[in-house]
């Protein structure tokens, strides 16, 4: 700290920060673009479709999905897309889930460890074109849960840009069977 006159303290480190983070919030410099951040926003929501279409083919029904923006920072200026598909068994979804994940790698590239044991579900996490993935399974529960995030980044843009005026909360098509698969978006 420097001092200019009696009474008076400048901080230059302190207004030097100020200054390049509002520089870092408003321009191209200042992380990912909305055209950039859509995008992302659409590759999520068609991986989460693909890998729900794999289940599918796994033997599992299609129940419902959607997708929103979330930070993903502790300080809020951070933006990502994710997306979750929740699928039905016929009986304990942990039962399917080695099946699962082999239509998963076989038909989208999906590359996992595979399953571990975490409390009462089987999860199991991974990457699918650049995306990271989670599928959850139940040893008590038919339901199974695909998660799909995007990219955790700065967005030139504000909460109403991104969402273009579909509400914070968008629900995919699926072909699932909850009724409000009747208003998704494709």
């Amino acid at each position: 700290m420097t001092r200019a006159a009696p009474g008076r303290v400048l901080s230059i480190p302190a207004g030097a920060l100020i200054l390049s983070a509002l520089a870092g919030c408003t321009g191209p410099a200042g992380g990912t673009s909305l055209a950039e951040a859509l995008e992302d926003r659409a590759e999520v929501r068609a991986l989460t479709q693909d890998l729900a279409a794999a289940a599918r083919s796994a033997g599992l029904e299609p129940f419902d999905a959607g997708g929103g923006w979330t930070t993903c920072t502790d300080q809020g200026s951070k933006w990502q897309y994710n997306a979750d598909a929740v699928l039905h068994a016929e009986g304990d979804s942990a039962d399917e889930l080695p099946a699962v994940l082999a239509a998963m790698t076989e038909q989208i590239g999906l590359e996992t460890d595979g399953p571990g044991a975490f409390n009462l579900e089987t999860m199991a996490d991974g990457t699918a074109r650049g995306l990271d993935v989670r599928v959850r399974s139940y040893d008590d529960a038919t339901e199974l849960v695909i998660n799909v995030s995007g990219p955790c980044g700065r967005v030139a843009a504000d909460r109403a840009e991104l969402d273009q005026g579909a509400g914070p909360y968008q629900i995919l098509d699926i072909g699932g069977t909850h009724p409000n698969q009747q208003d998704a978006v494709p």
